[in-house]
Order: C-alpha cells, then structure tokens, then sequence
C-alpha cells in the first residue's frame, strides 16, 4: 500500500509557525530521545506524515488481542480506544491526588512539595485531561511511572496530546468525581495533644506504672516468706 502524504499536517504546522525544517528537528530529537539509530529521524517524520497508519496501543495491545479472542471487541469510547485501559481519568487514581484535595501543589522542580510527592497539576501535570490506566499498571513492568517518578502526566494518548503546552495547567471538569480508596489520606500537620488524648496517654501511664508496682511488691513479699 502506497504512503500518502498527510498535507493537513504540514499546512496545520506552518499555520503555527513550525517550518518544514523545525518539524525535521523534532523528529531528529525525538529520535535522539528514543535511543534509536542515526538516521530514524527521517522515518519519524515519514511515519508521520503518512496518512495510512495503523493505530498502535504499546501498553495494552496483548490486552486487547486476548480480549478479542477471548470475549470479541471490548467496549470503546468515543475515540475507538477500549475502555478497559481508557476508561478512567488519571487524576482520579492517582496516588498523589489526597494532596490535591489538600491544595498542597509543587509550585518548582525541587522545592519541599517535589521533594515530599505533592501534587504535580501547577507544574502542568495534565491528569485531569488525561484517561489512561498508568496509575494502575504502571511502566516498566509496574515499576513506576511519570507521576510516580515526580513528572507531570503529558497525556500522551489525549486526542490534542500535540497541541498542549508541556507545562502548561490544563482546566479541572467534572471535579465532583472523588479517588478510590486505593491510597491512604494526607494527614495534616500535628497540632501537640489534646486534652483528651493527654488524658488517654496519662490514665495508661498511669495504669503501666501501677501494674509494675504491684508486680514489685509481690516479688519482694515472696522473698521475704521464703
């Protein structure tokens, strides 16, 4: 099968201000990126600027191709993508979402809340956008992955994945929706002891030393009658 040149690309790219060469470039890079051999970056851009191209899932293909021969076609959402993997926003799985709610945000690469897993959104974590099951299976295995690592989600499989701004935040819809109980909730700071619970840790204290003191008379009075 022949391959046809998308110009819907170029002419898209050249109304942003992205020249023919600046689009070799980031392909260049990305290939550099990627680790792969010199000379991949042409490929890159021939991949895609070719109009024809099979969609690839690289996480989720074996998933898919079990669940059709298995069960047939799973069920997909607006965009052709299955449900199983694509169903469920990442900002509402993610582990660093109790900080979220907390409003405790990194506002800079390094700062106490990067260094303490705070929430990533100011840093243009793009999770509220983003459906994808990383939170869940992870990368590498289920070793980790970006957010895990203390990067922003890129929503890399988003429809307008290209056309958003790194880091860049991204408006919050449907906040209503709450995270699973998969992670445990932030709690706050300390505040020293409340009189009950002065009272709770005293009345044990207390009873600990009572006990102690009557195993010590007992210990002594047996002495004695021996």
């Amino acid at each position: 099968m022949a391959n046809h040149v998308d110009s819907n690309l170029i002419e898209t790219l050249a109304q942003k201000g992205v020249s023919r060469r600046d689009f070799l470039k980031f392909c260049t890079v990305m290939a550099g990126t990627l680790a792969l051999p010199a000379g991949f970056g042409t490929k890159i851009a021939r991949a895609l600027e070719t109009t024809q191209r099979p969609p690839v899932i690289w996480l989720e293909m074996q998933d898919c191709v079990v669940h059709y021969l298995t069960f047939g076609l799973p069920a997909l959402d607006d965009l052709g993508r299955p449900l199983f993997a694509y169903g469920r926003r990442i900002h509402d799985n993610c582990e660093r979402r109790a900080h979220f709610d907390r409003n405790e945000f990194v506002r800079a690469w390094g700062d106490e809340g990067h260094r303490n897993g705070w929430c990533l959104y100011q840093m243009g974590c793009k999770g509220p956008v983003a459906y994808q099951n990383c939170p869940t299976i992870r990368w590498n295995q289920g070793t980790s992955w970006p957010v895990g690592a203390g990067h922003g989600c890129i929503a890399c499989a988003g429809e307008r994945f290209w056309e958003m701004a790194a880091y860049e935040t991204v408006p919050i819809v449907d906040q209503d929706k709450t995270p699973p109980a998969t992670y445990p909730p932030v709690e706050g700071a300390g505040q020293g002891i409340s009189p009950t619970g002065a009272g709770v840790i005293g009345a044990a204290a207390g009873l600990a030393v009572g006990v102690a003191g009557a195993v010590a008379v007992h210990q002594l009075t047996k002495r004695e009658s021996e």
